[in-house]
């Protein structure tokens, strides 16, 4: 009667995996888009002192600029990989929302292109757009590619988790 074959185990494995490295973006966006501690060049004193980003982001500013690489609160992240320094907050804010709008895209459509064309494909589509998405945000330093990358990953969390979630609970392993 029960039964676990090839396919659950790949199906099992495939998810696991994907949503535990999911789940590095999805729950630390908050990290993943946290400005470092900055210090600006006094020019008085000639020593480098904290300051805000607003005081060297000024088109006319002429303030030298540095991270503190040394202070707990900076870390290595997105803003970093992205050179977001000195872009405005909406353009982080890019970020979550159009991870968000994937999202929304993806409930929309794929979940239904699971019904019609069969869960399997959609699902197995939903796997490789998260190796895509993972592979690619590691890597990129462009800020439209990697907007349009956690776009990719909305779609790839539907996928896996809507219809692939449905797609694990109907497998049946073949009884002879």
């Amino acid at each position: 009667m029960g039964g676990f074959g090839r396919i659950q185990i790949f199906s099992y494995v495939s998810n696991t995996l994907a949503q535990a490295s999911a789940a590095f973006f999805i729950y630390c966006f908050v990290f993943l888009e946290k400005h470092p501690v900055y210090q600006c060049l006094d020019p008085v004193s000639n020593e480098w002192v904290t300051c805000h980003r607003e005081t060297f982001c000024q088109p006319q500013s002429k303030t030298y600029w540095r991270v503190d690489w040394n202070d707990d609160e900076s870390i290595h992240n997105l803003i970093e990989q992205l050179d977001f320094y000195c872009q405005p907050d909406v353009m982080i804010g890019l970020i979550g929302a159009l991870f968000l709008v994937g999202i929304v895209v993806g409930c929309s459509s794929l979940t239904r292109l699971g019904d019609v064309y069969g869960r399997k494909p959609i699902y197995m589509l939903g796997i490789g757009l998260h190796l895509f998405f993972m592979v690619g945000i590691l890597w990129t330093t462009s800020q439209i590619f990697a907007y349009f990358l956690l776009f990719v990953f909305g779609l790839s969390v539907t996928t896996r988790y809507y219809v692939g979630y449905t797609y694990n609970l109907e497998m049946q392993p073949k009884t002879h």
